[in-house]
């Protein structure tokens, strides 16, 4: 299969099949980086909070990861959803690619609750386990209390995401993440500093606008769901519960939420590391996260893209049309981030200036940025084929390749060049390098090999 992949590529890029991934890609990076753009803008906030900013960069880093720890977990719900009705919709079954939905949706308002508000109660317990530092410690405490309540209505939109993905109307996501980010935005700045009258709140105050914004979006994406053009899916009917249906979904997601709980643990694990070499390297390290995101999301978009193609190709039985989808994605991908890498590296002081005056910050932020910029070409082979991966149902393999990358590979490294050599921040960055780059590796192989075209949902 490799090779007839390789010898029928006589070009670079095929226009009809590059229009096709951008259209469905371009909405979703617009909206995931309004998304991403609001955790940048608590990032700022808090960077400015004063004499305590270092605490409270550490501490939002920490409780982001720690909350992702579960939500990351049950987010990959949306992998199961995206993946049924991609498969539905390429059959031209509409009124179950509408059961996949509402499914989904039930799911997430069941495991966001149950989760979210058990978060929220034992803050004060997880707290601790993040650091040994008392004031970040507080902060971690603050954040999670508020920022879980939010679990579910995040869960809400991200169900009804997958679902709009996989039938390829993916603006209706960034019309939701629009809306969020503009509501967070207000709500942030005069919750953390305390403006109009209201008490200052700092890093429960990002947490408090996040979990606010996330049920207003909620509210909208259901709402859309309901408008006439939605309605040959027949979405909301309680005649669509399905325990069938149910297990399906969670059958394909729980690999993405194992290898999600397991990743998300294992950046945790990698930021307390970190925080072993020093609070400032665990400062730049909590900007560098967000950057990261901010500069994934091209990958992210044609990943999702490439998902829905891929899954609605093989629904419509035409399997090496679906490869070609995720190929053409995966070189998108490679273009585009060797050129937001390259950027990067060069103008790196300037980018972390962005986030905080603080120049201990801002040293360590550059050197860290700058290692992360040379691996941007296998970050987006790695992110857009392991998604083509999941949307044709692949999703073990995805499981097994990252959780064995990340505890055998990053981790260990982490600490042997980080502490136990003492090569610092360097070090630390420098097992993502590897990490990344072996997870370009793992995927690229796996999906030009096609095992997956014969995978049945």
């Amino acid at each position: 299969m490799f090779a007839e992949v390789v010898s029928g590529q006589s070009r670079f890029f095929r226009a009809s099949f590059l229009k096709r991934i951008s259209s469905l890609a371009a909405p979703v990076m617009l909206g995931m980086l309004s998304q991403v753009l609001m955790n940048i803008v608590d990032t700022a906030f808090i960077g400015r909070i004063g004499e305590r900013a270092d605490e409270g960069l550490a501490s939002l880093g920490l409780g982001i990861i720690a909350m992702w720890v579960v939500g990351g977990m049950l987010n990959a719900l949306s992998v199961g959803i995206q993946a049924l009705t991609s498969r539905r919709e390429g059959e031209v079954d509409y009124e179950k690619a509408g059961q996949v939905a509402f499914n989904g949706f039930v799911l997430a308002m069941l495991l966001g609750a149950a989760f979210g508000i058990s978060g929220s109660l034992l803050a004060d317990k997880i707290a601790p386990v993040l650091s040994n530092d008392p004031g970040v410690v507080a902060y971690i405490e603050d954040f999670l209390k508020y920022r879980f309540v939010g679990l579910w209505p995040m869960l809400v939109v991200i169900a009804f995401k997958a679902f709009f993905d996989g039938i390829g109307h993916t603006r209706i996501y960034m019309f939701s993440a629009f809306l969020m980010n503009a509501v967070n935005l207000f709500l942030a700045y005069i919750l953390i500093f305390g403006h109009l009258g209201l008490p200052r709140m700092e890093v429960g105050g990002a947490a408090l606008a996040a979990t606010i914004s996330g049920t207003i979006g909620a509210l909208f994406i259901l709402g859309i769901s309901l408008l006439p053009q939605y309605r040959r899916y027949k979405i909301i009917r309680l005649s669509n519960l399905s325990p069938r249906i149910a297990a399906s979904i969670i059958r394909v997601a729980y690999p993405s939420s194992i290898a999600a709980m397991f990743t998300t643990l294992g950046f945790l694990i990698f930021l307390r590391i970190v925080g072993i070499i020093g609070t400032v390297e665990q400062a730049a390290s909590t900007i560098m996260i967000n950057l990261a995101s901010l500069s994934f999301l091209p990958c992210i978009a044609l990943g999702t893209a490439s998902a829905t193609l891929v899954g609605q190709n093989l629904g419509a039985q035409k399997p090496k049309r679906a490869m070609v989808f995720g190929i053409e994605a995966a070189k998108l991908g490679a273009l585009i981030m060797g050129s937001v890498g390259l950027l990067a590296f060069i103008f790196a002081p300037y980018i972390l200036k962005a986030f905080t005056p603080h120049h201990d910050v801002i040293r360590e932020g550059i050197k860290a940025l700058r290692l992360l910029a040379v691996v941007q070409i296998f970050q987006a082979s790695g992110l857009v084929f392991a998604n083509s991966l999941m949307g044709a149902g692949d999703t073990r393999y995805v499981m097994f390749a990252d959780v064995l990358l990340h505890y055998v590979i990053l981790l260990p490294l982490t600490y042997l060049m980080g502490v136990t050599l003492q090569w610092g921040i360097y070090g630390a960055w420098g097992a993502i390098d590897i990490y990344i780059f072996l997870m370009g590796l793992f995927m690229g192989v796996r999906f030009l090999r096609g095992k997956w075209q014969k995978i049945k949902l």
